[in-house]
């Protein structure tokens, strides 16, 4: 009887040390750093994460005529472009860009991207559409990631 008495207050001790031990390790532990409140994502945020950066275009026509392109989309909310080319009579092309987007939801619910050099502008003259090949598409026009 007392072997039996022994051994089990030899094992009450050892389960005291050890949650002892575990109360004194979690003691240790510094809580973990505050989070910051999560910021919600606007339509225009995850338009740039997507198609954010440099975008070229080349255009050539049976008559002759060549345009190669640029288009920049910045976080700020601001783009540059520019294009060069050549008329089918040899006459050359130089033009340089800057001004505003934001990304909209069409009314047939697809994504476009505005471009305007007034943010005021309520009908901006260039819209670009992110096409299913992570293509823009403009019109005719193809828009690929720039090198």
């Amino acid at each position: 009887m007392m072997r039996g008495l022994g051994e089990q207050m030899f094992k009450t001790l050892l389960v005291s040390i050890a949650i002892g031990g575990l109360r004194l390790a979690a003691a240790d532990v510094p809580p973990p750093p505050e989070m910051p409140a999560p910021k919600s994502l606007t339509l225009n945020d995850l338009v740039f994460a997507q198609f954010g950066g440099g975008w070229v275009s080349e255009t050539s026509t049976p008559d002759g005529a060549h345009m190669s392109a640029s288009l920049i989309l910045k976080e700020d909310l601001t783009y540059e472009n520019g294009a060069t080319g050549k008329a089918p009579n040899g006459a050359a092309l130089s033009a340089i860009g800057q001004g505003f987007w934001s990304a909209r939801v069409s009314e047939h619910g697809a994504v476009e991207i505005v471009l305007t050099r007034d943010k005021s502008d309520p009908d901006p003259a260039w819209v670009v559409r992110p096409a299913s090949d992570g293509t823009l598409i403009d019109g005719d026009r193809k828009w690929t990631r720039g090198k």
